[in-house]
């Protein structure tokens, strides 16, 4: 058996942290599940004992194979532009810290991009000196309540004590624009609407979310049709192309194999959520 749950940070946490996502698995479940490309950057720690690994592998690129998350270090999972099929068995509590590319950027002191499409353990990329005694007191920490606590209480210390002041160079209304518009918007619109150029645009980008501007707002308008797709189930794919601004249905399906490795048609088919295997789209 397998629990799921999602909360909410303290509001100071809000431009620097979206959410947790705690999941639960028993010692005798086994969950595959294939994740969908996501802007997300998450924060992953485990707590409250032994743990089994989690494994996961891009669908897409044979090259990058696979890459594991193993139980006894804190781990930074990066943006992911490929579909990622995740397997997960034995015992799991995990806690994932879902960030804001304002947070990881600031995290990092480096551009988000050095963990696109992977992910590395806090001492990989030197940031577990700001963890310093966390790790320890997740392990003994038996409730969920519990590392919630521990972690939220953590990063609040840690981003009230930056005082990050937010200035014009700051991406978050921008790339908050993309999203508000479903990833609908072109980089000239973008250009009028904050006053900025295409290539200052494509460095800030580039420097604080790790994705140009363009593959930012194509990721949020697939997210944002498959969310339509799920709370619509009977949409045809026609009403969809038409939705979401594709000009075909070649267009449509192009997306489709880059974000999933499927066809819209196999997707949709094949998309039977059950306890065994899972699609998610971006949270």
């Amino acid at each position: 058996m397998n629990n799921f749950s999602i909360h909410l940070p303290h509001p100071v946490l809000q431009p620097y942290v979206k959410l947790y996502s705690i999941l639960r698995l028993d010692a005798d479940t086994h969950l595959d599940t294939i994740f969908t490309p996501s802007m997300n950057t998450g924060l992953l720690f485990h707590f409250g004992g032994n743990h089994s690994a989690i494994s996961n592998s891009f669908i897409n690129s044979q090259e990058k194979g696979k890459y594991t998350f193993n139980q006894n270090e804190l781990w930074l999972c990066g943006m992911h532009t490929e579909p990622i099929h995740s397997t997960t068995s034995s015992t799991v509590c995990a806690l994932n810290a879902i960030c804001t590319p304002l947070g990881i950027y600031h995290l990092l002191k480096d551009s988000p991009k050095v963990i696109l499409n992977g992910g590395g353990a806090f001492s990989d990329v030197n940031i577990h000196k700001n963890f310093d005694g966390l790790i320890d007191k997740l392990q003994e920490s038996k409730t969920d309540k519990e590392a919630l606590q521990l972690v939220d209480s953590h990063l609040l210390n840690y981003f009230s004590r930056l005082k990050i002041p937010f200035s014009v160079k700051d991406m978050t209304p921008v790339s908050e624009y993309i999203t508000k518009h479903n990833g609908m918007v072109k980089i000239k619109q973008l250009e009028g609407k904050f006053r900025v150029s295409c290539r200052w645009l494509e460095k800030q980008f580039d420097e604080q979310i790790g994705l140009s501007p363009k593959e930012f707002a194509r990721i949020t308008r697939f997210q944002a049709l498959l969310a339509q797709a799920n709370v619509l189930p009977t949409l045809s794919i026609g009403a969809l192309i038409e939705t979401f601004g594709y000009t075909d249905y070649s267009h449509l399906r192009k997306d489709f194999n880059a974000y999933t490795g499927q066809t819209p048609k196999q997707f949709f088919k094949d998309k039977q959520p059950s306890l065994n295997s899972v699609y998610y789209t971006d949270l």
